[in-house]
């Protein structure tokens, strides 16, 4: 997997879920699009605030726990 070979290059690697299924809507992209943003200000590589959620009526952060390597189910190819 890529992050994978991005971690053994010591760089760091971004990924996000978006809700999973085969589609992304708008909020999700909106979602996307405005996490990037806030933490690259965070880092102070783009200019601008870090917006709070508020301001973006989302609905509210579900953090997800996976005990194990053994909880994750890959897709077998047809």
């Amino acid at each position: 997997m890529i992050e994978t070979v991005v971690d053994e290059r010591g760089r760091i690697f971004i990924s996000t879920e978006l809700g999973g299924g085969d589609s992304m809507t708008v909020e999700t992209q909106s979602i996307t699009d405005n996490g990037i943003r806030n933490l690259l200000r965070h880092f102070g590589l783009f200019d601008g605030l870090v917006v709070k959620r508020e301001n973006f009526r989302m609905r509210a952060t579900r953090v997800l726990h996976t005990p194990g390597c053994d909880w994750f189910v890959f897709a077998e190819l047809f």
